[in-house]
């Protein structure tokens, strides 16, 4: 028998290499522990891994072409090819062949070093002991990791290491997906793990020589030493590295005094639900939505930020409690079908069914949260929200695209390049949310723009939350 499935790829897998395994006792890694980070690939091998990278874009990727021409990713992937002179360590060839990301824009196009390289990085290796936030074009410190207060929170760092902070950030920032011309969802990432980015461009350094302005307009330079991720975890516990086991992915509160409820979603991805949440996401749903009924809930607060999204089924449960008509969470799916001009075939897909509204939907007033870690399922579901005009949307841009991005159908393997042992997702289907939407690269828009200043997101002053608030107290 074959199993068809769908799964939207999240950044589930990557956030895995980069925190979890800096705990010790991982099964993946005890048959490989002799990681030589100095090691040179030559010529030839690197030629190779980048013709198993460009083939697998070519026959799996179906977004290759969505944003550039075929003629256009050819030079691009011929230039490179190339300019191949000199032998690389691995983490030289991930700078390297990462500089296409930008380039491709698709959201789901992953490149991330072997899990092997960044156990063994965290476990061993010396990290900036700064939490960082791009904000207002400029890199300000909002978490202090070490215990030498030299560099304080809201500090604006103006070098690094004798590097330019604009310069890095966008060095960074042209090696994160994003679906077209989106910025939000590559800026999020780097929020969330800038530390171990610019390890994989800048390396590991034992101390960092930075330039900063206090916040009164100072300009300082301090030598500071830095941190194994173990140091880091213990100087600022579970505010660096939260225990999602200590977290619900569904949550559902309730304000009698303003005949509000409030629901977070965390995901939709069915592993999460079962391996760190430990809750059963359809139960949750059903029965946050019974409660709400029982609670004759006036107005509903659905907080989605941060979702990356994850398996359509939950998707359309969820919507399917909100919306008022029978819906398609997706219009159709797109498979490569092979190496031509007209390259894409039609796929077969649950989420293009036609779904029915719950019993017990809510079609009371609403209003959504969200932010550029909306990406993937979940920003299929707030793009479902805007086109059927079920909603208030308040906050910034979602990450991705509100009308066509790339996904995963059946079990795909995912892409180990030969040499380096570079990993690449296994992306194989085009997504049409919805040809009613004109695909201007962007993800979908808020009807009311609220960004947190710095001084909110030290202080955690959720300045969403408290518009909303506002909006439910004044009566609109």
């Amino acid at each position: 028998m074959i199993f068809k499935v769908f799964r939207m790829k999240t950044l589930r897998l990557r956030i895995y290499v980069i925190i979890g395994l800096i705990f010790t006792g991982f099964p993946l890694f005890g048959q490989k522990s002799n990681y030589n980070p100095t090691k040179k690939f030559t010529v030839e091998e690197l030629q190779e891994d980048f013709t198993v990278f460009r083939n697998k874009l070519e026959n799996n990727l179906a977004n290759l072409y969505l944003y550039n021409s075929v003629e256009r990713i050819n030079f691009i992937f011929d230039s490179l090819y190339q300019n191949i002179d000199k032998p690389m360590t691995d983490m030289e060839f991930y700078a390297y062949i990462t500089q296409t990301i930008s380039i491709v824009k698709d959201g789901h196009n992953y490149i991330y070093p072997d899990p092997v390289v960044t156990h063994y990085f965290n476990k061993t290796k010396k990290f900036i002991p700064y939490h960082l936030t791009w904000i207002n074009n400029k890199l300000v410190v909002d978490k202090q990791c070490t215990p030498d207060s030299s560099v304080i929170i809201g500090s604006e760092i103006i070098e690094i290491n004798g590097l330019d902070a604009r310069f890095i950030f966008n060095e960074l920032l042209r090696r994160q997906v994003r679906d077209g011309y989106n910025e939000t969802y590559p800026i999020w990432i780097l929020n969330h793990f800038f530390r171990e980015y610019y390890s994989y461009i800048f390396g590991h350094p034992e101390t960092f020589k930075i330039k900063y302005k206090t916040t009164n307009g100072l300009e300082k330079t301090v030598l500071v030493d830095g941190l194994t991720k173990e140091n880091m975890v213990c100087y600022l516990g579970s505010s660096l590295y939260p225990d999602l086991k200590k977290e619900k992915g569904v949550e559902y509160q309730f304000d009698e005094s303003i005949k509000t409820g409030f629901l977070k979603v965390k995901s939709f991805d069915r592993s999460l639900y079962r391996k760190k949440f430990h809750q059963g996401y359809l139960r949750e749903i059903r029965k946050a939505f019974y409660e709400i009924k029982r609670d004759n809930v006036e107005t509903l607060v659905l907080d989605l930020r941060n979702n990356q999204g994850g398996n359509f089924e939950y998707g359309q449960f969820l919507l399917a409690y909100l919306l008022k008509e029978p819906f398609h969470l997706i219009e159709r799916t797109n498979a490569v079908k092979g190496y031509n001009k007209n390259r894409l075939k039609k796929g077969i897909c649950y989420g293009t069914k036609l779904t029915k509204i719950k019993r017990n939907a809510y079609h009371g007033k609403l209003y959504v949260l969200i932010n550029g870690g909306c990406f993937s399922n979940c920003g299929i579901v707030v793009s479902d929200l805007s086109f059927y005009n079920r909603g208030i949307l308040i906050g910034e841009e979602t990450g991705g695209n509100k009308s066509v991005l790339s996904g995963q159908v059946g079990f795909e393997p995912i892409t180990v390049l030969p040499n380096t042992s570079i990993h690449c997702d296994p992306v194989n289907h085009q997504i049409q949310i919805n040809s009613k939407i004109e695909n201007n690269g962007h993800g979908s828009m808020p009807n009311f723009l609220i960004i947190p200043t710095l001084n909110d997101i030290i202080n955690n002053n959720d300045v969403v939350k408290n518009f909303v608030y506002k909006m439910i107290l004044e009566g609109n």
